[in-house]
């Protein structure tokens, strides 16, 4: 199994993921399942990596990055790079955000 390693882009994303559950939905328990989805995708990139579709974009920032999405929770894509003994985790958007768009 790989280390998984989240960036702090990918922190912000968790956060705002959240946040907007907890405070703009209104529904704590909601926003819980959301995380408990997420470090559960987390735990099986690091066990098959290659679960994540590959990600096409001219963006330098996304060369290499893998996608995939939240289970039930499937709006919310998580962004990765895998290594021979690791999985970056990068970003996590909302998929209604273009992620060219974001990070140009």
């Amino acid at each position: 199994m790989r280390e998984v390693a989240i960036s702090p882009e990918a922190c912000q994303g968790i956060n705002q993921a959240f946040e907007y559950y907890a405070e703009k939905v209104g529904d704590i328990d909601l926003a819980n399942r959301f995380l408990n989805n997420l470090f559960q995708l987390f735990e099986q990139l690091a066990t098959f990596p290659g679960i994540g579709s590959p990600f096409e974009s001219d963006h330098p920032k996304l060369q290499d990055i893998r996608v995939s999405s939240v289970k039930k929770f499937e709006s919310y894509r998580v962004f990765y790079r895998q290594t021979e003994h690791s999985i970056n985790i990068r970003y996590i958007h909302h998929s209604s955000k273009d992620p060219d768009r974001i990070l140009g």
